[in-house]
């Protein structure tokens, strides 16, 4: 059984209860979080291996929770993969400028979710 932890943080309802259900399904422990303002302090309770990051989202962007998660020495290191609506030319290039390991488009396909997920945990075990 995996026993990886994940994060996923989105204000939208649906979006995190089809994450989760998809990500508990192959066995990870997921949480999820609907409030970006609690995110570091989840983050740190939580203490998880990856977070997903949806980018729009009220009062704070993912990119504001982005920098916040950066900032704390407990969670600064953990991947973060932003997810996002925006599928532009230049928005990949932003999130990755920003510091997010990687960019997932909404709607997120289950097979790349999960090639995505799974090579950012094998990356952060073996750095």
């Amino acid at each position: 059984m995996n026993t990886s932890k994940i994060l996923y943080i989105d204000d939208n309802p649906t979006n995190l209860e089809f994450i989760r259900r998809l990500l508990q399904r192959k066995g990870y422990d997921c949480q999820t979080l609907s409030n970006s303002v609690e995110s570091l302090s989840v983050a740190k309770t939580f203490q998880p291996d990856l977070i997903l990051l949806d980018i729009q989202m009220p009062e704070l962007n993912g990119y504001e929770v982005l920098k916040q998660l950066r900032q704390d020495p407990i969670i600064e290191d953990v991947p973060v993969l932003a997810l996002t609506a925006n599928a532009m030319s230049g928005d990949k290039r932003l999130c990755m400028e920003a510091g997010f390991d990687d960019y997932l488009t909404k709607p997120i396909f289950r097979e790349e979710l999960f090639r995505k997920v799974t090579q950012h945990l094998k990356q952060a075990t073996t750095t």
